[in-house]
């Protein structure tokens, strides 16, 4: 089902919002993405259909889509990813934000051999602005997606993903058209998207990655990332992706260093 309340824009790209439940912090996300620099198109996608969200939508005048599937993290950004009517779409998370020429930014990146895109980002927490060690490790990580000629190449594509996911899943623009039907095939909770961009990495075309911060993705204590770390869920999947890339012995060791570094993400 879908409520209309805007207008599409001439361009090949969507900013496709998630939005769950009550979040203080959607209306900041939806603001962000309606003040770029060069503006795009926006919808709102959900599986709570509350008034918080509606309300939102019609102040803004965005689509909603009203998603009546299963409700998961996975369904709803199958389901977001499905309701986006071009080529290209950023699944944007409702807690975090862009900056105002992250579309800008992407723009020139939106071409037929491009698999996805993804973004240098500002971690945020009560409104500081700043790069924790793991936005660092994933600085380093992903500097050969940097050059072009080494997008394309499944080793480097690979290699990148082997010491953890180095991807801010919200930064992340897809090339929908060319990808297969759901996107998302995991059958994990936290780790759904490393997966993916596993399986990515095999396919042809080139995965591209942006180093300007153009990203805010916000740490609190009710996140996704802070609540599966506390329940054990991300130590279980980073322990079974590990294993995906290494051999046995390899994936312990690097989970062993990984679980020290946990509390950064809370």
């Amino acid at each position: 089902m879908s409520l209309k309340g805007s207008t599409a824009l001439p361009t090949n790209h969507t900013f496709v919002i998630c939005a769950y439940g009550e979040s203080a912090y959607l209306e900041d996300c939806v603001k962000s993405v309606m003040e770029q620099t060069e503006p795009s198109n926006v919808i709102i996608t959900t599986s709570t259909n509350l008034a918080h969200i509606s309300n939102i939508a019609k102040l803004y005048g965005i689509d909603i889509y009203i998603n009546t599937g299963t409700g998961t993290m996975q369904d709803n950004w199958n389901f977001g990813l499905q309701c986006a009517k071009t080529d290209f779409a950023t699944l944007c998370h409702q807690d975090d934000t862009y900056c105002s020429d992250y579309f800008r930014s992407i723009k020139p990146h939106l071409q037929d051999d491009v698999v996805f895109i993804h973004t240098g980002y500002w971690n945020v927490k009560e409104q500081v602005f700043f790069c924790n060690i793991n936005n660092k490790i994933r600085r380093i990580l992903n500097t050969p997606l940097r050059f072009r000629a080494l997008q394309n190449m499944i080793f480097v594509k690979k290699s990148v993903l082997r010491f953890g996911n180095p991807v801010c899943c919200p930064s992340c623009t897809y090339h929908v058209a060319s990808l297969r039907k759901p996107l998302f095939q995991s059958e994990l909770m936290h780790g759904l998207d490393w997966d993916t961009y596993i399986d990515l990495a095999n396919v042809k075309g080139r995965i591209v990655y942006i180093s300007k911060r153009v990203c805010n993705k916000r740490m609190h204590c009710e996140s996704a990332t802070s609540l599966d770390i506390q329940s054990g869920i991300r130590v279980k999947e980073d322990d079974y992706l590990f294993s995906r890339l290494w051999p046995r012995w390899v994936a312990k060791c690097l989970l062993t260093v990984y679980k020290k570094i946990y509390k950064f993400s809370l």
